[in-house]
């Protein structure tokens, strides 16, 4: 990127200013879903439920006001050394008694129904995030600006995300005419529907989703289903790779599709491509280059 040496400098001072100037007062917001949160803000001591929100908070600079987050929040790697509350399917809720957050952070697809109502329950405010493209994230980014108070950080840094998600998408945008299957799982066979932040890696460079015209968000497919479709490109999480290929050994029918014979078969690291974040633009990169060589 430009101005690199000026954008930090930047991004210090913005920071400084930030951080003098918290003047906490109850404030009400609207999250992803529509539900109002009443909380103070900046907050002071929150909880993230989710990998991506962890990351989106260690982006805008607030992470000494994170106090844990699940064993999957692993990026970037201080993340790790955090308090862990849970995973994405439980939640030690005797932990977060004691933690006391001042807000809880939750997405829609990481996390259960159930674990919001219990944590209502417990007379917590939840901020519920459900990023399905890449202005999503940047919305994301924007409500945790506001939420910590870093609202100049984060508006900084979205501009800069944008920038970068412009440049690479005039940049790679040359497959008009191809399409694609993005399977987020192997065994059983689950895909990425059009209305999913995932489709948006498709989408931003001209590739068309072999299941755009499915209502579910994640449909569970099968090899037959995958033949008439027919996909130019195959993507799959690197972590599943060998499992693919011994369903393809195994499987005629899938033999038969035009990714497979043609050797365009596409690996992505799950723990990049699948969180809706600031790595976004990192993952598209990725993805536009592996692609060119195929």
């Amino acid at each position: 990127m430009k101005k690199i040496s000026f954008s930090l400098l930047l991004i210090f001072i913005l920071f400084s200013c930030d951080k003098n100037s918290e003047n906490r007062g109850n404030k009400i917001l609207k999250d992803d879903l529509g539900n109002t949160v009443s909380v103070a803000l900046p907050v002071n001591k929150a909880v993230s439920l989710a990998p991506n929100l962890t990351e989106i908070i260690y982006f805008i600079e607030a992470e000494n006001k994170l106090a844990a987050n699940t064993t999957y929040c692993n990026f970037p790697p201080q993340a790790k050394s955090k308090p862990k509350i849970g995973d994405l399917l439980s939640v030690d809720y005797e932990k977060l008694l004691k933690i006391k957050p001042d807000i809880v952070l939750m997405t829609v697809e990481g996390n259960q129904k159930a674990q919001y109502e219990k944590i209502k329950n417990l007379g917590f405010p939840v901020f519920v995030s459900n990023p399905r493209s890449f202005s999503g994230i940047l919305k994301t980014i924007r409500d945790f600006g506001k939420i910590f108070g870093k609202e100049k950080i984060a508006e900084l840094k979205t501009e800069q995300l944008q920038a970068e998600f412009d440049s690479l998408t005039a940049e790679i945008n040359f497959h008009k005419s191809k399409t694609a299957l993005f399977l987020i799982s192997v065994n059983p066979l689950i895909a990425a529907g059009k209305n999913t932040f995932i489709d948006e890696y498709l989408k931003s460079i001209g590739i068309k989703n072999s299941l755009r015209e499915t209502k579910s968000s994640y449909p569970v497919i099968n090899t037959e289903e995958i033949l008439k479709e027919n996909p130019d490109y195959i993507i799959v999480p690197s972590n599943q790779k060998k499992f693919f290929d011994e369903k393809i050994s195994a499987n005629k029918v899938l033999q038969n599709v035009n990714a497979v014979k043609n050797n365009k078969i596409i690996t992505v690291n799950q723990d990049l491509f699948f969180r809706p974040g600031p790595r976004f633009t990192k993952a598209l990169k990725i993805f536009g280059k592996k692609l060119l060589t195929r």
